[in-house]
């Protein structure tokens, strides 16, 4: 089990299943943050992180997990999905996509699924938002330009290697 000993406000967010202005709120706080917006919001950033016990985690609930840790028992559920129906819901769920952003660098659950089935759901991913695409996403077109993989997979896969030219020729020449 690999060992996640801070969070930032979006992963305090996904794990305590609250809102990414209340988790701002909390670690502002915890923090002891003096700068807020223009309209009043804490000011907090993605590098503003607070240790995992700093969250009281507790579950509230009238069964077994009455008292234990929902950031553990997540933590658990989402670092041990192999399951293939598993993969595919979790792979289909926008919610769920979203909050992994393959393309950027700050979210817990890069760190959190194992190798295989992130590289899964990158391939799930990547092939949604492409296939029987006339125009790809920024983030699509930026995916495939990051990972060398990613235009061999869409090949082998029926996407016509004119339709990914087409998308990505302008950020290539970048």
């Amino acid at each position: 089990m690999k060992a996640i000993e801070k969070l930032n406000y979006n992963d305090l967010s996904f794990f305590a299943g609250i809102d990414t202005i209340d988790a701002k709120w909390f670690i502002w706080e915890k923090l002891n943050l003096k700068d807020k917006t223009e309209k009043g919001y804490p000011k907090v950033n993605l590098t503003d992180e607070i240790k995992v016990s700093d969250y009281n985690f507790s579950i509230r609930s009238n069964s077994n997990l009455d008292g234990k840790s929902q950031f553990e028992y997540l933590f658990k559920y989402y670092s041990t999905i192999t399951d293939k129906q598993k993969l595919r819901f979790f792979a289909e769920s926008k919610v769920f996509t979203k909050a992994l952003c393959f393309t950027g660098s700050h979210s817990i659950l890069n760190k959190i699924l194992e190798r295989s089935a992130y590289r899964k759901l990158q391939e799930r991913w990547l092939l949604d938002n492409c296939f029987c695409k006339k125009v790809y996403s920024k983030k699509t077109i930026a995916f495939i330009i990051k990972n060398e993989w990613a235009e061999n997979y869409l090949l082998s896969n029926g996407v016509r290697i004119e339709d990914i030219d087409r998308n990505c020729k302008e950020l290539k020449a970048a």
